[in-house]
């Protein structure tokens, strides 16, 4: 009989494409006024020819379509043809380094090319496996280079790539978590490694039908990298503030990254967690882009933001944080399949109090804010979530009450249930099945939505031993099941995903 530790083996392996959709068969009953596409998207090929990828994060990327309309459901898939894909697809080898694989030199080459390619960072990777994001009205899967890829959202077509590197100067990172106000303006954090600095840009919406993937694009923000270049995955935005997360995981050698493949290091390997390297919040106008404070807090790492808002008094900021780094080495795919050690910490839902009467513009932005010698402390709402969702249409930036997310298994390495949590009561409500393991969940507010959990959760949920995989419909309230659509393929971990 197997064990929970199989678990892992079994789910984070390749998988292959569907591009012909295919009707789910329906339990229960899809509430008629969801129509939309559910487009999720994650790494899933982890081999080419003989070699394979190290980590999960590195995967080629696949996109998955749950097309629903009339209460019926279907499901379809296909690689990003980026050329991270094309080039190993030809090659039959891997030919672009990724977040934890580096790619040898191509043995086409002569001798001296091979030599002096071990000098060079290489070109960054177009693989966007990690989200889809919208921008001038159209659809675009990320990752967190500068490149990403326009798609159709129908036939997952990859259309045209976009690189706002051919824009900006230097190796520089681009978030895969951007955000959106209400006059349809894209922003986003890029950090230039040659700088160390950190930048804000806006792209603004489409004026015209033939307009340019990012023309309009604009730096509203600058400000030096206090403690040198750090990891981070997302950032906040409230009404009147940009708030950026420093994280205690630093680039631990900037300039030794020209000879990564020299050492046969990749990014991973220059990812520290510096235990004396305080986490910090960087406080920034949105209208006049300078720096207004930076809050000191104990060191931390954090993937995901769940979201900020203002009051009278202070900025409230909340999301998923670890006391130290060891996530990001769990997730190798030898860690994963073997399941995460328990001595990992999971995630915990934080609440960090960032007072206004401290903020202020006038100064410049080194300014040090430290309410006390150990820095900001935080509420504790919630241990184990991650992936992290709110009703962000009508709340992000805005007081609110519930977050959505996923619990962690350590023993499978996959997440194993559904959270809906209340940041105020810490009141919590779950779903949790036996051998099903469930994406990160989506919201979608009904159109005639009277209070802010009235709509539908909608989670891709892998079945193993017996069970199917099926796209879950959860009530947003109580979190029972409205209905499931069993799709006749084995689904995958993938990360990120939007309903369009």
């Amino acid at each position: 009989m197997a064990t929970d530790t199989s678990i892992g083996e079994e789910i984070y392996q390749s998988t292959t494409e569907h591009p012909d959709p295919v009707d789910a068969e329906i339990e229960g009953e899809v509430p008629q006024w969801l129509k939309g596409d559910l487009l999720r998207v994650g790494p899933g090929k982890f081999e080419w020819g003989n070699m394979s990828y190290n980590h999960w994060f590195d995967g080629d990327a696949i996109l998955n379509r749950f097309s629903i309309e009339n209460g019926n459901v279907k499901f379809s898939s296909r690689f990003l043809r980026s050329r991270s894909y094309l080039e190993s697809e030809k090659n039959n080898r891997i030919v672009f380094s990724q977040f934890g694989t580096n790619a040898p030199p191509d043995p086409c080459k002569n001798i001296f090319s091979r030599f002096f390619s071990y000098f060079t960072m290489g070109e960054m990777t177009d693989n966007c496996n990690v989200n889809i994001v919208k921008m001038k009205g159209e659809n675009y899967a990320s990752t967190e280079t500068t490149r990403m890829w326009k798609i159709d959202k129908e036939s997952l077509d990859s259309l045209d790539p976009v690189d706002f590197g051919k824009k900006l100067s230097g190796p520089r990172s681009w978030l895969a978590h951007p955000h959106y106000d209400q006059d349809g303006n894209y922003y986003n954090i890029s950090t230039s490694y040659i700088k160390r600095q950190n930048e804000i840009y806006k792209v603004p919406p489409a004026k015209t039908e033939k307009e340019d993937n990012i023309s309009g694009l604009e730096m509203i923000s600058s400000f030096p990298c206090k403690d040198g270049p750090t990891y981070y995955h997302s950032f906040g935005m409230t009404e009147n503030y940009f708030i950026f997360i420093q994280t205690s995981v630093s680039f631990s050698n900037p300039i030794g990254m020209l000879f990564m493949k020299l050492m046969d290091w990749t990014y991973v390997d220059f990812l520290k967690f510096n235990p004396k390297l305080k986490s910090s919040f960087y406080v920034i106008d949105r209208k006049t882009g300078k720096v207004g404070g930076r809050f000191l807090a104990q060191p931390f790492m954090c993937f995901h933001q769940v979201n900020g808002y203002e009051t009278d008094k202070e900025i409230v900021f909340d999301m998923c944080g670890y006391p130290d780094g060891s996530i990001i080495q769990s997730l190798y795919l030898s860690e994963l399949r073997k399941g995460i050690k328990p001595e990992v910490h999971p995630p915990e839902l934080r609440r960090y109090h960032l007072p206004l009467e401290k903020i202020d513009l006038r100064n410049p932005p080194t300014l040090l804010l430290d309410t006390n010698s150990d820095g900001l402390d935080y509420d504790l709402i919630f241990t184990g979530l991650e992936l992290p969702r709110i009703n962000y249409e009508e709340n992000n930036g805005k007081d609110y009450n519930f977050v959505y997310g996923n619990g962690l298994s350590h023993k499978s390495g996959a997440f194993s249930n559904l959270y809906k949590v209340d940041v105020k009561t810490k009141e919590t409500k779950s779903w949790d099945i036996d051998n099903c393991y469930p994406s990160e969940p989506v919201f979608i507010p009904h159109p005639n939505a009277k209070r802010e959990d009235d709509g539908v959760v909608l989670s891709a949920v892998i079945g193993v031993r017996g069970q199917k995989s099926f796209l879950l419909v959860l009530n947003g309230e109580d979190m029972t099941e409205v209905a499931r659509a069993y799709i006749p393929v084995k689904l995958i971990p993938l990360i990120h995903g939007e309903f369009l």
